[in-house]
């Protein structure tokens, strides 16, 4: 799940419908811009790809990252810069397993890793 907790009755019901909405504008625009060839649903996969990067560094990430750098084991910090060389593609098996992700739980205890400020 994309939530840190269940969501209750209702607010999930306010995202349902506000996914539902969305969907609804997304094919609206797609249909409006199509110019009568391909799939509408490849249309909009292909879209959203080209707008929103897989790969956004967290601040989980660059605190492990710093942290055996500053031990003297850069290794992180090259697959960190590896990852945001090319953050719309989808990425090795092993980038997406380590990177694409919720915080680990480790990181939700330890202050300023986990959510944006």
């Amino acid at each position: 799940s994309p939530f840190y907790e269940p969501l209750t009755s209702d607010v999930r019901q306010q995202y349902i419908d506000w996914i539902t909405s969305w969907r609804v504008a997304l094919i609206k625009s797609t249909t409006e811009k199509q110019n009568g060839t391909g799939n509408v649903n490849e249309q909009i996969t292909e879209r959203m790809r080209l707008s929103n990067p897989k790969y956004i560094l967290r601040e989980w990430m660059l605190v492990d990252a710093y942290t055996q750098a500053a031990e003297g084991d850069e290794a992180m910090i090259h697959d960190l810069l590896a990852l945001v060389e090319a953050p719309y593609d989808e990425g090795t098996e092993e980038q997406h397993h380590r990177f694409y992700r919720r915080a680990p739980d480790e990181a939700l205890n330890a202050g300023g890793t986990a959510f944006m400020s």
